[in-house]
């Protein structure tokens, strides 16, 4: 899991962009980027399916693949992707722990200023 995510999933980082703070609405994804979004949801949903009963993240109990896709869970909430339940409640457990929230709220809007880099604005308004 975590090898596929260090060398995949190159629509998603292109087409959806990291922005922890941003909200946009639903896109309409070019296919390769909607299959892309797919496999995320499979191998999530297939991870928890396979260790639902070992805890909230993917493996159960926390590990480097919760680290190498908290990034993503942020970019599907970002951008309003829908996702199947389990990875859904898979995203939740990420957004609700705390080193999570520790970094998500070293991006609050008085801790740096972003303008003119965001690419959300620019590409999504």
């Amino acid at each position: 899991a975590t090898a596929e995510m260090h060398s995949g999933f190159s629509n998603v980082r292109n087409d959806l962009p990291m922005n922890i703070r941003g909200r946009v609405k639903a896109q309409d994804w070019r296919p390769e980027t909607r299959a892309e979004i797919a496999r995320l949801d499979d191998l999530w949903k297939d991870l928890r399916a396979r260790h639902a009963g070992d805890g909230p993240f993917l493996f159960g109990a926390r590990t480097i693949a919760d680290a190498f896709y908290a990034p993503v869970a942020t970019r599907m909430r970002t951008y309003g992707v829908a996702l199947s339940a389990p990875s859904q409640a898979w995203c939740e457990a990420i957004f609700a722990d705390p080193d999570f929230r520790d970094w998500e709220s070293a991006s609050a809007p008085d801790s740096w200023d972003a303008s003119g880099f965001s690419v959300i604005d620019r590409k999504y308004a």
